[in-house]
């Protein structure tokens, strides 16, 4: 279960790289951070794509880079 309270902390650049790799927690964190703009420029385009490509992760389809 994701801890919604933890994405407030982590490294962007550590989550766009894991995000890239198809770390399903990753993307999920990286679609909250760019919806609440926490750790970069709020930008709900980026974050609808990471909520995405979460779901394709999830669903086990490639992801784009």
């Amino acid at each position: 279960m994701l801890d919604f309270n933890k994405y407030k902390s982590l490294d962007i650049e550590i989550l766009l790289l894991k995000a890239q790799h198809n770390d399903l927690e990753a993307q999920l964190y990286l679609a909250l951070a760019y919806y609440h703009g926490n750790g970069v420029e709020k930008n709900i385009d980026k974050a609808h794509y990471w909520l995405e490509q979460a779901g394709k992760t999830a669903s086990g389809s490639k992801t784009e880079e």
